[in-house]
C-alpha cells in the first residue's frame, strides 16, 4: 500500500468483479479482481476502492503483465477503514480502481537488480519477476514472522527472507542488518540497479547505506509504503 487518497468527488468507474480474496497469513490478503483489458508496466499501482465510495488507497500491482486479472496484496489494519472492508470481500463482489499509474519501473539499461522489500512492499517485485521470467535479480524480504514470507518457489534461489520477530527464515534479524553484513563482505557491482519498497525507515536506512557503498543516485529507486 502506497498512500491514502484524500476524499474527493469520485470518478464514475466501472465496477470490477472480485475473483478471489485469500488470507495467506494472519491479516495478510491477496485480492484478485477483473483487469478489464487495462495495460500497465510492472511496478505501477492502482488506486483501489469500493463502488459508490470516495475513499481509495494506492496498491502496487502484484500480478504479472500476462495475467488476465489484477492482484493486490494488502494487510488488514484494525484502524484502516478500507482494509477492513476489503478483507470482507468475496467472489462476485466488486471494487473500483483508478490507474494504473506510477514510474517505479525497470530502466531498459538495467541488467541486474537488487530488490529490497519489507512486508507487502514485495508486491511490485513479484510483478517484476512474474512479468520478466529471465530477470537477473536478488530479492531481500524483511518480514516479522515466518508466515509472512513469500513462496520461495516463485523466486528460486534469488529470494532471501529476513525474519525479525521469531526464529526461522534465511536470516534472523532486520533486512537492513543483513544487507549491511553482505555489503561489508561482498561489495555491490556499481552497475546494479537497486529498488527499495516498503516502510520509510527501511528505505531511508538502506538508501543511505547504498550511497555509502558507492551506488550512484541514478541506480537507486524507491517506493514508500505507509
Amino acid at each position: 500500500m502506497l498512500s491514502s487518497s484524500p476524499a474527493a468527488p469520485a470518478k464514475q468507474l466501472a465496477p470490477l468483479r472480485v475473483l478471489s480474496n485469500t488470507e495467506i497469513a494472519t491479516d495478510l490478503f491477496l485480492l484478485r479482481f477483473e483487469r478489464d483489458g487495462r495495460s500497465f508496466e510492472p511496478g505501477q499501482f492502482l488506486a483501489v476502492g469500493l463502488p459508490r465510495e470516495t475513499h481509495r488507497r494506492e496498491y502496487s500491482i502484484y500480478s504479472g503483465v500476462d495475467d488476465d486479472f489484477f492482484e493486490i496484496l494488502f494487510r488488514r489494519m484494525p484502524e484502516g477503514y478500507l482494509t477492513m472492508r476489503l478483507a470482507e470481500l468475496k467472489p462476485g463482489d466488486a471494487v473500483v480502481a483508478e490507474g494504473p499509474e506510477g514510474s517505479f519501473t525497470i530502466p531498459d539499461s538495467a541488467e541486474h537488480l537488487l530488490l529490497v522489500a519489507t512486508g507487502t512492499g514485495i508486491s511490485p517485485f513479484h510483478c517484476f519477476t512474474r512479468s520478466y521470467p529471465h530477470l537477473n535479480f536478488q530479492l531481500l524480504h524483511g518480514v516479522r514472522t515466518k508466515a509472512e514470507r513469500a513462496n520461495p518457489a516463485e523466486y528460486g534461489d534469488s529470494y532471501l527472507a529476513c525474519v525479525s520477530q521469531e526464529m526461522g527464515g534465511d536470516y534472523h534479524g532486520r533486512v537492513t542488518s543483513y544487507l549491511k553484513e553482505q555489503l561489508e563482505a561482498h561489495p555491490l557491482d556499481p552497475a546494479t540497479h537497486c529498488f527499495l519498497c516498503g516502510n520509510c525507515d527501511m528505505i531511508y536506512e538502506v538508501y543511505a547505506l547504498l550511497q555509502r557503498y558507492g551506488v550512484p543516485l541514478d541506480r537507486l529507486h524507491t517506493e514508500v509504503y505507509f
